[in-house]
């Protein structure tokens, strides 16, 4: 983990140009996509990238 996300998670003042940060807004962007093309009834295919984007399982 980089020191800028610890600080962030820490609730002081971070660099958000990190690249580790970067990264993770990123892979989130990616996973909000694929759950937002994803139909209705596809509820497990939902759930898996809700767990995966939120770290639950």
């Amino acid at each position: 983990m980089s020191e800028e996300k610890q600080k962030m998670i820490a609730g002081e003042y971070y660099r958000p140009g990190d690249d580790t940060l970067r990264a993770d807004r990123l892979r989130a962007r990616h996973l909000i996509h694929r759950y937002n093309h994803t139909a209705p009834d596809e509820k497990a295919e939902r759930r898996a990238v809700l767990a995966e984007l939120l770290g639950q399982s």
